[in-house]
């Protein structure tokens, strides 16, 4: 277990690597942003590689600091991208600047714990015939996750607020977006309070770098372009209608309907009450088309 989930981390930090540089020059204004949260979902994702894949308490020590404080970037950068991503929602309000206050508040405490040992220590436990590293929690644990979970609760209302602010068909690129972080909360929840041997929510983070690369830099809303392009269509003046490559109706607005005297169930009938109508021209050119 514990090689296949370091494989599974060892993976997914070369594919946020590149989802972050191919973003950093994309030509969209959000690519900074996305390329911010792609480059701060990998120190987590290395902390708790290292802690996993590590004999050593030393470096499993060392791997929950890159975890903890790159939770705190993560939260930054993610952040950073709703702010963009988001436009519209909170009617144009900017993020309080006591939100990041706190973020670097919450990450000088983390670093102070070799000092007064107030957030951590390490434990080990013998499972599957080998030893595991985990954390024995303390004040400073907790504080760090209220500051996370809070900034994570208030970006998710965010996204919920646009998720209703916009047009159905047009609700996906946020909507999915908002699922797969309401998903990866409950999964690091799951996780962390259960303190289970491997946190499996790190799959997850490499999940969420990549669905908000391509929703953010190469989703087009299909069904949206389709509904306007079928709006126009419908209100043309003029009879439309739309063939297949063996030459049967598959559509027609409404003039065409009159036109050709059929039903909008009944398409397919519009070939032969057309070429009553028009003669051999239009089978000539159906064929062609």
């Amino acid at each position: 277990m514990r090689l296949t989930f370091s494989v599974l981390f060892a993976l997914i930090v070369p594919v946020l690597g590149i989802c972050a540089m191919l973003s950093y020059f994309s030509r969209k204004k959000i690519g900074k942003a996305v390329a911010l949260l792609n480059i701060s979902l990998i120190p987590p994702v290395i902390g708790n590689l290292m802690v996993i894949g590590s004999a050593n308490s030393q470096l499993a020590y060392i791997g929950n600091y890159m975890y903890f404080v790159g939770m705190n970037l993560v939260m930054y950068a993610l952040l950073k991208f709703t702010v963009v991503y988001c436009q519209g929602a909170g009617n144009g309000q900017k993020v309080p600047v006591f939100i990041y206050i706190m973020l670097v508040l919450d990450t000088i405490q983390l670093l102070l714990n070799p000092v007064f040992h107030h957030v951590f220590e390490m434990k080990t436990i013998e499972a599957y015939g080998e030893e595991y590293y985990i954390t024995e929690s303390y004040i400073g644990q907790m504080i760090h996750r209220s500051v996370d979970y809070g900034v994570l609760a208030g970006i998710l209302l965010v996204f919920i607020m646009i998720v209703i602010q916009n047009p159905k068909v047009y609700r996906e690129k946020y909507s999915v977006i908002l699922v797969v972080m309401i998903v990866i909360g409950i999964w690091q929840s799951v996780c962390v309070f259960g303190q289970t041997l491997i946190n499996t929510s790190m799959i997850g983070f490499g999940l969420l770098g990549l669905l908000i690369f391509y929703f953010s830099l190469h989703y087009r809303p299909l069904r949206l372009l389709d509904k306007m392009l079928s709006d126009i269509a419908s209100e043309m003046p003029e009879a439309l209608f739309v063939f297949d490559p063996n030459g049967i109706c598959v559509w027609a607005n409404e003039q065409g309907c009159q036109l050709a005297d059929i039903k909008a169930n009944t398409c397919d009938l519009a070939s032969e009450k057309l070429s009553g109508i028009f003669g051999e021209v239009l089978n000539n050119t159906c064929s062609q088309a």
